[in-house]
């Protein structure tokens, strides 16, 4: 590839994104700031200057920006209300705190000084990203939101389905009761995954059944943020038994 700046590939053996990431944090030892994409990506213009500003400004470890999905040609057009639930939609008026690398500025001398790496243990789960931010901020670190710092994400035809939907919000759930059970003893972190599954499943389901009369008016959305609580209940769920969901062990788009 014709470069004006100095490229490296690097292959890492074993499978999982967290093993990518801290093969990627390897690699970049001398660097005071590492940005990341996913290889679905295509990052916008601006990109990087944005992530940089950002972080001048506030000083923060890490800062996160807009991840925007890009259909194929004949995609329904309910996907781009789905889709907007699996990506990042901060609240301004609180502390960020779950970044996701496929859009990310990350100070390495703060990593270096909590001694903080993608959890491995996730590495086909997925949510090593979310566990490193969390651990960022509970070591007193900030996270920055990147409003216009924009990557463009492609969407295979193999997850423009309701079923890969599905499937992905139960991850969430999945790495919620995870991320609860961290570092919690005894009962205390499986019964919060536990309660708050069966909870989004019991107050998720009764809102689904009172949405569904919409879709005779073709009013998708609001069906679709029931089923995302509801699937996400059943992920926490089935995390307090040890049950999750492996997303990195399909590849899509190939």
């Amino acid at each position: 590839i014709a470069s004006a700046w100095p490229l490296r590939y690097l292959r890492e053996t074993r499978r999982g994104v967290s093993f990518a990431r801290n093969a990627a944090l390897a690699a970049a030892s001398d660097a005071d700031f590492i940005a990341f994409v996913d290889d679905d990506e295509v990052p916008g213009t601006a990109w990087l200057v944005e992530l940089v500003a950002r972080q001048r400004a506030s000083e923060a470890a890490a800062v996160c920006g807009l991840t925007l999905p890009q259909f194929e040609p004949g995609a329904a057009s309910w996907l781009e209300a789905a889709f907007r639930l699996c990506y990042m939609q901060p609240r301004l008026d609180r502390p960020l705190t779950e970044p996701a690398t496929g859009n990310l500025l990350l100070d390495r001398r703060a990593l270096e000084r909590h001694g903080l790496r993608f959890d491995e243990a996730l590495s086909l789960i997925g949510g090593e990203d979310t566990m490193l931010g969390r651990e960022l901020v509970e070591r007193g670190e900030q996270i920055a939101w990147a409003e216009r710092a924009v990557v463009h994400e492609f969407v295979p035809a193999s997850r423009m389905r309701l079923a890969w939907l599905l499937g992905r919000w139960y991850r969430t759930g999945n790495i919620e009761t995870i991320l609860a059970m961290r570092g919690r003893r005894g009962v205390s972190g499986r019964c919060r995954g536990l309660i708050g599954g069966l909870a989004r499943i019991g107050l998720g389901g009764a809102a689904l059944v009172l949405a569904l009369p919409r879709l005779l008016t073709g009013a998708r959305p609001p069906v679709l943020r029931r089923l995302y609580t509801v699937c996400r209940g059943l992920g926490m769920v089935a995390s307090v038994f040890g049950r999750h969901r492996n997303e990195y062990r399909t590849t899509h788009g190939a």
